[in-house]
């Protein structure tokens, strides 16, 4: 065997090695973990194919995921009731304000997923004015797309009422019902059905930059007292990423399940939409964190002073690239 061939046979062996670490390490004993997600939306896939597939398994996880509303998922992983959740970025940086002690440890989502979506009878945004605007939870990613889309209209949030009205589902329902409120935004597959039930899509939201959007978050203390196991976790979240990309026919009937949706048609438009916005690598860079900072300053200035450092951890995402772990998932 020439040298040529005995380093290409090395190289082949360490980077079998690095696949089957997870899997032979952690084959016998399985580390119970409840995961927390917060709405009804398909930029939540990652979180539901670590529940769904082998691939929470293969790195040594007992994966079970719950449902959460608002600020659940981050007050829950604080009181430690999670010990991983998948939501947005902005509402770690509103806990953080507060003394929450939460890290993100990548992203899957870069950008709004939202339009924003009126009454069938609303055609003019001028016909918005006094009506009520419905919205997730107060000071989230919800409340700042609608604060931009609003200025974008022309108008201020002081012109509409704004209020929590539930999750994505509940707010499509009240945009048709009689005295329902006026306005929100929606994203996928909610955001499907309204376009097709002949709700007004006003504005599309996607358009106001790369803010980092769904993470994958856990606290200071988990990191310093699990490193290894938060090392695993983040590559098992990252490999499910790459399954949702590479296998779009077991991804499509993980959205049935989670979402209870048979519509094939807007499963696949689901689908189709966030194959599209999904990384491969979930590094956040620190124009994005400052881009999201400073919109989010005006609706809470203690979370937009925080800085990259005292939300962020990139080391995990670091590792991953700089050892070819990401790659690796693409061949």
């Amino acid at each position: 065997m020439n040298f040529f061939t005995l380093a290409t046979a090395a190289q082949f062996i360490v980077g079998l090695a690095w696949l089957l670490v997870p899997v032979v390490g952690h084959a016998q004993t399985l580390t119970k973990i409840q995961a927390s997600y917060d709405g009804t939306a398909g930029f939540n896939l990652p979180i539901w194919i670590l529940e769904s597939t082998p691939i929470g398994k293969k790195y040594g996880f007992d994966i079970e995921t719950v449902l959460t509303r608002g600020a659940q998922s981050t007050v829950g992983l604080i009181a430690g009731s999670f010990q991983y959740a998948q939501t947005a970025l902005q509402s770690v940086m509103t806990a953080n304000a507060q003394g929450g002690g939460l890290v993100v440890l990548g992203t899957s989502e870069f950008g709004f997923s939202y339009k924003f979506v009126a009454r069938k009878e609303i055609r003019d945004p001028r016909q918005l004015k006094g009506g009520t605007v419905g919205v997730a939870a107060y000071g989230g990613n919800n409340h700042l797309s609608v604060r931009l889309a609003l200025e974008k209209l022309g108008l201020a949030e002081r012109d509409m009422t704004v209020i929590v009205a539930g999750n994505t589902a509940q707010r499509v329902q009240s945009l048709s019902i009689p005295g329902g409120m006026t306005a929100t935004v929606l994203s996928p597959p909610s955001l499907f059905r309204a376009e097709k039930d002949g709700l007004s899509v006003l504005l599309d939201v996607r358009e106001f930059g790369d803010y980092p959007n769904s993470s994958v978050i856990t606290t200071r203390a988990r990191i310093q007292s699990n490193f290894g196991e938060v090392k695993r976790f983040v590559q098992a979240w990252t490999e499910a990423i790459a399954f949702f990309k590479r296998n779009p026919k077991e991804t499509q009937a993980i959205l049935r399940k989670y979402l209870r949706i048979e519509d094939a048609e807007v499963v696949k438009a689901t689908y189709d939409f966030f194959a599209e916005k999904l990384p491969r690598s979930q590094r956040i860079s620190n124009r994005a964190f400052t881009l999201l900072s400073d919109g989010i300053r005006t609706l809470n200035p203690q979370a937009g002073k925080l800085s990259f450092e005292q939300v962020i951890d990139m080391r995990f995402v670091d590792e991953m690239e700089r050892d070819g772990f990401i790659a690796s998932l693409y061949r």
